[in-house]
């Protein structure tokens, strides 16, 4: 299962993802924090920081 998060933004009318800045972070941020934030499960989390 994939999941892509995505902004608009004012300055670009593309799309700009944020999926790189929350589940790219290093050092990584919490995954359950991340899970609980997001609705998910935190092992999809965990998968996404991999």
């Amino acid at each position: 299962m994939l999941f892509a998060i995505a902004a608009l933004s004012s300055q670009n009318p593309s799309i700009i993802t944020i999926a790189d800045a929350v589940f790219g972070f290093d050092p990584p941020i919490d995954p359950y924090a991340l899970a609980r934030a997001f609705q998910l499960d935190p092992y999809v989390v965990k998968t996404l920081q991999a």
